[in-house]
């Protein structure tokens, strides 16, 4: 300011092309990466910020969808991990995300498995042992039953 008080310092300029330049667009791109060194999920976001031919400044945000196992997905908050199965490693939707009621293992739809019985999600490993001692119990049953004692109820 100097004592000078025809020039100012204006933190906006009046004439907006000032700011953009003859270019008049500017493009900000951001990259949203989850993995490791073996698998990546990369979602891209876009910002395009431009000046309309009526003088308006305009903002467009155009984001890339990725696919996980059929559905969709815009943000990286929606994915909910990876199959921890071994040789598998899916992305994860909150969909399609299944865990191990006996070990805590987090799997796909593919390597999971129904146990009607129990009514829960299974790993292949929990639930073949799960059908072992379930067949070992019923056959102890069987062979035992005959010197159990039964009470007459009639």
């Amino acid at each position: 300011m100097n004592g000078n008080p025809t020039k100012r310092s204006p933190i906006m300029p009046d004439d907006i092309t000032q700011v953009f330049g003859d270019n008049q667009r500017r493009i900000r791109r951001q990259r949203q990466v989850i993995g490791d060194e073996n698998r990546r999920f990369e979602i891209l976001t876009e910002l395009i910020t431009e000046i309309s031919p009526q003088g308006n400044v305009e903002t467009i945000e155009s984001r890339n969808a990725s696919l996980i196992s059929g559905e969709s997905v815009w943000d990286i908050s929606q994915v909910a991990g990876r199959c921890q199965y071994s040789d598998c490693g899916v992305w994860l939707t909150s969909r399609t995300f299944r865990y191990c009621h006996t070990c805590g293992l987090v799997m796909c739809i593919k390597c999971s498995r129904w146990d009607e019985k129990g009514q829960i999600w299974l790993c292949k490993k929990c639930r073949n042992r799960l059908r072992l001692r379930r067949f070992f119990r019923g056959t102890g049953r069987l062979l035992l039953s005959p010197f159990r004692k039964r009470e007459n109820y009639g």
